[in-house]
């Protein structure tokens, strides 16, 4: 037995998953398998490699920039997020990602995505990654508002579209246990309403039906993950950290003293639960893991 780790996605509210994670940091907590979608993946990737302050930094410091987020990339490159700046200039050069202590960890690391030709779940793991992040590039990639990725025989989108809390698929690793990181309060309920026009979705994505399908569903699945999230915890089999308040802001929020705000809740909710979550790993992990291997 040992206990996972699960990191739901969220654009700029990813913010509260990385205060949850720098705090798992300065307290040497360590999982020794990670499941990340979008923003989660993006935010597992600096804890893995020991350097959880870049997801600071990321948010307090390089998100406000129109090289980060913008309609100005979206126009340019038909994607909101410029990854070739963000996996480029920002991973290897202004804040650089230490991808020798990444790919040495012994920590398992499976990225989710959606295959639109099917609408299911896609989970690549550490030996998909290059320093392009292709994987991850795919696993942030919104419909309508990013390009779609190719890897390998795959085409990509968002991992959220069709497992936007990939704990399932951690159980089914074997974990029998999970902690599981949350970017919505407890009472949150995503609507039925679709976020773009159905018929511009229809018209952008008609050659690939599994997609839609699975877009039509997409407050269906979030909403029974969620359920599903709660029963574990109710049974003992889950430590669920989520906002103890309402994050009132959009995928896109640039503003540092916001992000910074909600960086701080994360960290003081993940320091609440701190005593039970090393408790749990103490009890239910096969193996300890650190950073350093």
């Amino acid at each position: 037995m040992s206990v996972g780790l699960v990191l739901e996605g969220g654009g700029m509210r990813g913010s509260y998953t990385a205060g949850v994670l720098s705090a798992f940091e300065d307290n040497d907590v360590h999982f020794p398998s990670i499941y990340g979608i979008s923003a989660g993946a993006c935010n597992a990737l600096s804890y893995i490699s020991g350097q959880s302050y870049r997801n600071h930094d990321i948010f307090y410091q390089y998100v406000q920039g129109d090289k980060y987020v913008s309609v100005k990339n979206f126009i340019k490159h038909g994607c909101m997020f410029d990854f070739d700046y963000i996996f480029g200039d920002l991973f290897h050069t202004i804040l650089p990602f230490d991808y020798e202590a990444f790919q040495n960890s012994p920590v398992k690391f499976y990225a989710g995505a959606t295959d639109i030709q099917t609408g299911l779940p896609v989970f690549f793991t550490k030996d998909d990654m290059d320093e392009q992040m292709d994987v991850i590039r795919a696993s942030s990639s919104l419909p309508f508002l990013s390009t779609i990725i190719k890897v390998g025989n795959y085409k990509l989108l968002d991992g959220g579209i069709s497992m936007p809390i990939p704990v399932e698929r951690s159980i089914c690793d074997g974990n029998e246990f999970n902690v599981i990181v949350l970017t919505r309060d407890a009472k949150y309920k995503k609507s039925a309403k679709p976020e773009f026009p159905p018929a511009l979705m229809k018209a952008k994505y008609h050659k690939y039906p599994a997609l839609l399908k699975a877009l039509n569903k997409r407050a269906d699945i979030y909403n029974e993950q969620r359920l599903f999230c709660q029963k574990l915890e109710k049974k003992k089999k889950a430590i669920v950290i989520l906002p103890s308040e309402p994050i009132e802001i959009s995928r896109y929020e640039k503003d540092s003293d916001i992000l910074m705000a909600i960086y701080d809740v994360g960290y003081t909710d993940a320091m609440k639960r701190m005593n039970e979550i090393k408790a749990m790993i103490t009890e239910h992990s096969a193996q300890a893991v650190s950073v350093e291997g």
